[in-house]
Parts: structure tokens; C-alpha cells; sequence
């Protein structure tokens, strides 16, 4: 397993990264001035701006990995006169996986100046009617999405017993085998969504609105629609089947039937390791605006009976939606959608509703060894002695996590095997980004 460690100590990425800086639009000027008598005046200006921003990964993998490792299935049977002798050497079979992919980062300013708009309505003349109507929207749209489905079916065996030495006429039988040992490592990771909406002076622009100075019995009305937005939304789904089928065999072995001589069948040790990391659908967000519109509005100087009037509609708004699911590929990734179809693999049985699904078999055998019906010398006994059998099956399962605010002293969730552990740095800088997801 030491090898199959160090085979996932370096972890590569699908990465998506964009780093947004809007530029300022101009400054916008509304004068509604100088205009005469009875007239009837309108400025209707609609400003918009807006940044879209949108990611999205799709990974799918298959691994069918059939892996194996034999010294054993030897026959020494029948024979007549002398020793018969069976010696195996060692059958090591180790298999590594690494599945890593889909990672969206963005950083937007949410800030950047819509520049500074200023509407004067001055100096018209009497009974006119001016009318001045600005609409400014500033926008940021960040959309960031992953799919992944995963399946790894893995058949690992390592074997130096299944070992015949029957039915042998005159001296010895001896079967020794060597150490069997099949080492599994898989590490699925993925499914990172990092986002950080900030930066700008905290001013989305400033707005001044004035009536002055305008005649008697004038009609005289300032209509400002201002709406800062921010909307992000993160959605991660995934779907993992890790199905192991894994044995390391050294017994098994039979030396039954023979005459004459010593019987021994002597088995090396019989490992099996096991160690399945599962880290997906990670949601980080950090939205640091602020971005208020300055705001002046005067009235003053107007004659008599004149009607003056400003209105004003501020909107900062902020909408942040984080989502982690299990979600079936076959079945579309509408969003919301929880049901999965009923998949039958005869390996993994029937697992309908779940996301992460892992299906361990472990065997190490180092008995089931026979030595029966022998007949030797009066003082020959036959002998069996095995070696240890151990497995050693590890599952380290970490996800579906979201992190809205200040995500700086956010660690992630610690992976107890050593030197597989998940490091990912919330800093977002090209440098760091890299390494992101990387295992240290």
C-alpha cells in the first residue's frame, strides 16, 4: 500500500477560473434647463449594466480494472520415487486510482462604479412640465455548476496458494509458499465551487437629483430607479460507486494421499489493504459588497404653485444559493432532483437512493490447507503451518459541505491517512488555485 500512496500524492484537476474586473461605465448628465414657457419636456434614460458569469464541468469516469498476481496453482501429483517439492515466490498486485476533476473558481468585482449621474431641471419657464426619468441597474451574475459520476470496479488478487502435491510415491512432500499481498487505493475528488464577489471602492457611483429655480405654477417631477443586484448560486452533484473485490490467497493448498516420507505444507503470509478516499461537492463563497449608490436630491428656488417632486427607489439585493446532491446522470441533473433511477450491477447489488456507495470485499487466506491420508514413516507427522492473514480496509468519506461569509479560517474536514490528506486553500490566488484540492 506504501506504493499505491505514493501514487496519489499528486492530484490533477479539470479547473475552470475566471477572474472578472468590470470596467466603470461613464458618467451620465441629465440638464433639463433654459426651456420656455408652456412647454412640456421629458428625459427618459434607461442605464444597464451587467456581468454574467457562468462555469460549469461535467466528469465521468469508468474504471474496469482486473488486476492479478499468481506464483500458486502448481501441481506436483502422481510422481513416483524421490521428493516431490512445490516453492512459490511472491505475488504482489497493487492497484492505484485517482478520479479528480471539476473545479470553477470566479472572482468578480461587485463594485465597479456605474459612473456618476447627475439630473438638474433648472430654470424653465412658467406652467411648463419636465419631467426627467433615469433607470440604472447594475447586475453580477455568477452561476457556477458540476456534475461527476464516478464508478470504479476494481478486482485485485494476489495468489501463491491453490498448490496440489497428491497421491506421490517415496519421499518427501513439501509445498511452501511464498507471500501473497493485493494493495487497493482509490481517491475520488472533485466538485469544487469557490467564489469570491467583492472589491470596488464600496460605491457603486454617486446620483444628484435637483429642482431649482423653476417658474410659477411649473410641473416639475425626478424619478430615479437605482437597483444593485448580486445573485450566485453554486450546485454540485455527484454520484461515486466504488465496488473492490480484493483477495490474497497463500493457502488453500492440499498434500493429501501420499506414501513414504515427510508431508509439510508451509504458507507464507496472506495480506490485503484497502483504502478508499471519497471528497466531493465542496461549496465556498465569500460576497463582500456594500455597494450603495451616493444619493443627493434638492428642491428649491421654484415659484408658486408649482408642483416639484423627486422620487427615488433604491434596491441592494443579494441572493446566494449553495446546493450539494445526489443526482442520476441518466435521469438529466434537473435541479432539485433527488430521485435516481434503479441501476442493477450484480457486483454491487441494488443501491437506489444512494449518492456515495462503497462495496468492500476483503479476503486473505493463509489456511484452508489439507494434508489428509497420508502414510510415511512411523516417526514422519505430517505438518501444516500457516503464515498471518490480515486485512486492512480503510473508508474515508467527506462532502457535501457549504461555506457563505468569511471563508478564510474554514479548514477542510482532515483525512486520517496519512499523507492523503485533503488541503485546500482558501485564498484564491492563481498560485494557490493549482494546488487546490492537491494531496500533501
Amino acid at each position: 500500500m506504501k506504493n499505491a500512496k505514493k501514487l496519489l500524492a499528486t492530484l490533477s484537476l479539470s479547473a475552470m477560473m475566471l477572474n472578472v474586473a468590470v470596467v466603470p461605465a461613464s458618467a451620465i448628465t441629465l440638464e433639463m434647463t433654459g426651456n420656455g414657457v408652456d412647454s412640456d419636456n421629458e428625459i427618459k434614460l434607461e442605464s444597464e449594466q451587467k456581468t454574467e458569469v457562468s462555469q460549469e464541468n461535467e466528469f465521468n469516469v469508468d474504471n474496469n480494472i482486473n488486476a492479478s498476481a499468481n506464483t500458486g496453482s502448481n501441481s506436483a501429483s502422481r510422481n513416483t520415487g524421490g521428493d516431490a517439492s512445490i516453492d512459490t515466490g511472491d505475488a504482489t498486485s497493487t492497484v492505484a486510482v485517482q478520479n479528480a476533476g471539476n473545479l470553477n473558481e470566479a472572482v468578480v468585482d461587485c463594485c465597479a462604479s456605474a459612473g456618476n449621474a447627475t439630473v438638474l431641471i433648472s430654470e424653465n419657464g412658467d406652467s411648463t412640465d419636465n419631467k426627467v426619468k433615469l433607470e440604472n441597474e447594475n447586475k453580477v451574475e455568477v452561476s457556477q455548476e458540476n456534475k461527476s459520476n464516478i464508478e470504479n470496479r476494481i478486482y485485485n488478487d494476489a495468489t501463491t496458494g491453490w498448490n496440489d502435491a497428491n497421491r506421490n510415491t517415496g519421499g518427501s512432500v513439501t509445498i511452501t509458499t511464498g507471500n501473497a499481498e493485493a494493495s487497493t487505493g482509490i481517491f475520488n475528488g472533485g466538485n469544487i465551487n469557490s467564489a469570491i464577489v467583492s472589491g470596488g471602492d464600496g460605491h457603486v457611483g454617486g446620483v444628484s437629483a435637483r429642482i431649482l429655480g423653476n417658474g410659477v405654477d411649473s410641473d416639475n417631477e425626478i424619478e430615479l430607479d437605482l437597483e444593485h443586484k448580486v445573485e450566485l448560486s453554486q450546485e454540485n452533484s455527484a454520484r461515486i460507486r466504488n465496488y473492490v473485490d480484493s483477495d490474497a490467497v497463500s493457502g488453500k493448498n492440499d498434500a493429501n494421499r501420499n506414501t513414504g516420507g515427510d508431508v509439510t505444507i508451509d504458507t507464507g503470509s496472506a495480506e490485503v489493504e484497502v483504502l478508499v478516499d471519497n471528497a466531493v461537492n465542496f461549496n465556498f463563497a465569500d460576497v463582500d459588497c456594500g455597494c450603495l449608490l451616493d444619493v443627493t436630491a434638492k428642491i428649491a428656488g421654484n415659484g408658486d404653485s408649482s408642483d416639484n417632486k423627486i422620487k427615488a427607489e433604491l434596491e441592494d439585493k443579494l441572493e446566494v444559493d449553495q446546493e450539494n446532491s445526489c443526482k442520476d446522470s441518466h435521469r438529466g441533473w434537473g435541479r432539485g432532483e433527488f430521485v435516481l433511477e434503479n441501476f442493477w450491477f450484480p457486483e454491487f447489488g441494488r443501491h437506489d437512493k444512494d449518492c456515495l456507495t462503497n462495496d468492500i470485499y476483503a479476503d486473505a487466506f493463509s489456511g484452508w490447507n489439507e494434508a489428509d491420508r497420508n502414510t510415511g514413516e512411523s516417526d514422519a507427522d505430517p505438518s501444516i503451518e500457516t503464515g498471518d492473514a490480515a486485512t486492512d480496509v480503510e473508508v474515508w468519506n467527506a462532502g457535501n459541505s457549504n461555506v457563505f461569509g468569511d471563508v478564510s479560517d474554514w479548514e477542510f474536514p482532515e483525512d486520517e491517512h496519512e499523507g492523503n490528506n485533503v488541503d485546500i486553500n482558501i485564498t484564491f490566488d492563481l498560485e494557490t488555485l493549482l494546488g487546490l484540492l492537491g494531496l500533501s
